[in-house]
C-alpha cells in the first residue's frame, strides 16, 4: 500500500464521519464531493508511481481509480435517462488519454493527412463521442471539401448531443432521424474505404465495429462507443444485457482473451450488483481492502446501500473497517490511521483498539506517550495504566529505579508502586542514601496512590530535614512514622537508629512524650523479632544481628533524654 493513498485517504475518511455526525445523512453532493476527492486521491498516488520500478502497482492502482470512477457514476451519481452515457463517456476519455498523444504527433507533422495512424485517429474520435476533434482532423484532409467528405463532416456536425435542460423524447425523435440518415448514407456510399467505415460507426453498423475494434482497447470501450450510436438513451435496465453482447463480441473476435477480475467487476457494475462487485474487489484487488473500505463507507454515510438492498449493511461496513484497519497495523508506522478507522467502528471498534493498544510495541517513551494518549483519548485509561507499568518494569530492568518509580506512579497500581518503594527502602539501608533522592522530593500528592510510598516519601522529608539541620522537625516526622506503624520490618531498625542521633543532640530534639513512642516502637520490634526467630525467619534474625549493638545504645539514649526532658520541666 501506498503511504501517500493511506495518509490522504484517511483525512477524507475522517471528514466523511464527521460530517454524518452533523448530519443525519450526508447528502448526494456531499457523497459526490467526497466520491472525487478520493479519485484524486488514486490518481495522485498512481501520477507518483514510476512506471519503470513500480509497473504493477501502478496498473493496479489505475484499475481501481477506473473501477471507483465507474462505480460513482453507477451508483452514487445517478442522473435521469439520457445522461448515463454522457458520463460514461467521460469516463472513458479521462481513464484512455491515448488518443491525445497520437494527436499530438500527427498534428506536427507537415501532412497530417499522410499519417499512417490518421483514419484510425478519426475513428477513434469518433469512437469516443468527440466529433469536433474528428471534423477538425477531417478538414485537414486536402479532399475536405469534396462530396463524399461533406457529407460525412456533415453528419458529425448535425449529429444531435442530449443536455439536461432538453426533453428525452424530443432528444429521441431528433436521434432517430439522425441515425436514419447516416443509415442510408452508409448503405449508398462505397467510394471511399475509409469514409464509408466512417458511415458504418455513425450508422451504428456491427459488423464496421467489430472491423475497427482494434482501436476501443476493452469490451466496455467497444460497449459504450456502440451504445452511442445505437442507443444513446438507454435505460440503466437495459445496460447490463447489452454489456454481456458487447463482451461476447470481444471474446469472439479474440479467442485467446479471457475476461480478468478487473473485467468480472465491471460487469457486476454495469449489472448494477453492488455486493458482487464488493465481493468480486476484496478477492481480487490488492489493495488491503482500500476500495471497498472506503466505497462502502462512502455508501453507508449517504444511505445508498440500503438503496441496493445490502442486508446488514452496517455490519459489512463495520467488517470492511475492521480488516482494513488490521492491515495497516502490520505496517509500524501507520497504527494511528488505523486507530482512525477502527473509532468509526460502533459494534466492535472499541474492543479492537483496546487490543490492539495493548500490542503495539514501542522503543522509546515519546511512541509510548502517544499510545497513552490515544488511549486516554478514547477514555481507555486502563490501556494507558498498562503501558505506563511496562515503561515502569523496563527502567526497572535497567537499575534506574528513580525512572521506574515516576512511570509506575503514573500507572497507579499500588502492588508495583509498593514493589519499588520496598527496592528504595532497601536501598537506603544498603547504601545510607538514596539513589535518584530529586525523584522522591518531586512526588507531591502523587505519593499518596500507596501505603508504602507514603512511607517513603515521609521519611525523605525527614532525610531533606536532618540534612538541613532542621532537627526538632526531623525528629516530628521521625516519630510520627516509628508510631504509626506503617514501615516496613526491615526498615524499622533504621528508624529506632536514626532517633539515637536525635536522642544524642547537644541541645535537646525530642521531648519526653516522643521519647516514650520511641521506646514502645523499639518494645514492640523487639518482642516481634523474638517471636518470628521461632519461625526460623533468616531475614528477621539477620535485622535482630544487626540491631543488637544498638539496642542498648537506644535504651540508654532514651533514658538520658527522658531524665533530660525531667529537668527541663523542674
Amino acid at each position: 500500500m501506498s503511504r501517500h493513498l493511506v495518509s490522504e485517504s484517511s483525512f477524507v475518511f475522517k471528514e466523511v464521519q464527521r460530517s454524518n455526525i452533523v448530519k443525519d445523512a450526508l447528502s448526494k453532493k456531499d457523497v459526490v464531493k467526497a466520491s472525487r476527492k478520493y479519485r484524486s486521491i488514486i490518481h495522485a498516488t498512481t501520477s507518483k508511481l514510476d512506471v519503470n520500478n513500480f509497473l504493477e502497482e501502478k496498473l493496479s492502482y489505475n484499475q481501481i481509480e477506473i473501477i471507483w470512477h465507474l462505480c460513482e457514476i453507477l451508483f452514487i451519481d445517478l442522473h435521469q435517462t439520457g445522461i448515463l452515457l454522457t458520463q460514461l463517456l467521460a469516463w472513458i476519455r479521462w481513464h484512455h488519454p491515448e488518443v491525445n498523444q497520437k494527436t499530438e504527433v500527427i498534428l506536427n507533422c507537415s501532412s497530417p493527412h499522410a499519417h499512417e495512424d490518421y483514419w484510425d485517429l478519426v475513428s477513434s474520435f469518433i469512437l469516443r463521442g468527440e466529433t469536433e476533434n474528428a471534423l477538425n482532423l477531417l478538414k485537414l484532409h486536402p479532399s475536405a471539401n469534396k462530396g463524399e467528405f461533406i457529407v460525412v463532416c456533415d453528419l458529425l456536425q448535425k449529429m444531435p448531443v442530449f443536455s439536461s435542460n432538453q426533453a428525452l423524447y424530443e432528444y429521441d425523435l431528433r436521434w432517430q432521424a439522425w441515425s436514419s440518415e447516416c443509415r442510408q448514407h452508409f448503405e449508398a456510399f462505397e467510394d471511399s474505404e475509409h469514409l464509408h467505415h466512417i458511415l458504418g460507426i455513425l450508422a451504428g453498423d456491427v459488423p464496421t465495429f467489430k472491423h475497427v475494434l482494434h482501436l476501443t482497447d476493452s469490451w466496455y470501450h467497444l460497449m459504450i462507443s456502440l451504445l452511442l450510436y445505437t442507443d444513446p438513451a438507454i435505460k440503466e435496465i437495459d445496460i447490463s444485457v447489452f454489456s454481456k453482447q458487447c463482451v461476447d463480441i470481444y471474446l469472439k473476435h479474440d479467442p485467446t482473451k479471457e475476461l480478468t477480475p478487473f473485467d468480472n467487476i465491471l460487469i457486476a457494475a454495469f449489472n448494477y450488483d453492488l455486493m458482487q462487485v464488493i465481493i468480486e474487489a476484496s478477492s481480487s484487488i490488492k489493495d488491503n481492502w482500500w476500495f471497498v473500505t472506503h466505497f462502502v463507507d462512502l455508501l453507508y454515510n449517504g444511505n445508498l446501500l440500503d438503496f441496493y438492498e445490502i442486508v446488514d449493511s452496517h455490519k459489512l461496513r463495520e467488517s470492511l473497517i475492521l480488516d482494513y484497519a488490521n492491515s495497516l497495523m502490520s505496517h509500524p508506522s501507520l497504527w494511528q490511521i488505523a486507530i482512525d478507522y477502527l473509532e468509526a467502528c460502533p459494534l466492535l471498534g472499541r474492543q479492537h483498539i483496546e487490543l490492539v493498544l495493548e500490542r503495539i510495541p514501542f522503543d522509546d517513551e515519546r511512541k509510548a506517550l502517544k499510545l497513552v494518549n490515544a488511549a486516554e483519548k478514547r477514555g481507555l485509561n486502563d490501556v494507558g495504566k498498562s503501558i505506563y507499568k511496562v515503561i515502569a518494569r523496563r527502567w526497572l530492568s535497567r537499575d534506574r529505579l528513580g525512572s521506574a518509580l515516576i512511570w509506575a506512579v503514573r500507572s497507579e497500581d499500588p502492588a508495583l508502586i509498593n514493589y519499588l518503594a520496598e527496592l528504595y527502602l532497601k536501598q537506603y539501608v544498603e547504601k545510607q542514601q538514596f539513589i535518584d533522592e530529586d525523584v522522591l522530593v518531586n512526588l507531591g500528592p502523587s505519593m499518596l496512590t500507596s501505603d508504602r510510598l507514603i512511607f517513603l516519601g515521609k521519611y525523605c522529608e525527614f532525610y531533606q530535614l536532618r540534612k538541613q539541620r532542621l532537627l526538632p522537625e526531623a525528629g516530628a516526622v521521625l516519630v510520627s512514622l516509628l508510631s504509626s506503624k506503617i514501615s516496613p520490618k526491615f526498615f524499622i531498625p533504621t528508624l529506632l537508629t536514626d532517633s539515637i542521633v536525635l536522642l544524642e543532640a547537644e541541645r535537646q530534639v525530642l521531648n519526653s512524650d516522643q521519647s516514650f513512642q520511641i521506646l514502645e516502637a523499639l518494645d514492640d520490634f523487639c518482642v516481634s523479632v523474638t517471636t518470628e526467630a521461632h519461625s526460623s525467619q533468616t531475614d528477621t534474625e539477620m535485622m535482630s544481628d544487626a540491631f543488637k549493638g544498638k539496642e542498648q545504645i537506644l535504651r540508654l539514649a532514651l533514658s538520658r533524654n527522658i531524665a533530660r526532658s525531667s529537668i527541663s520541666l523542674k
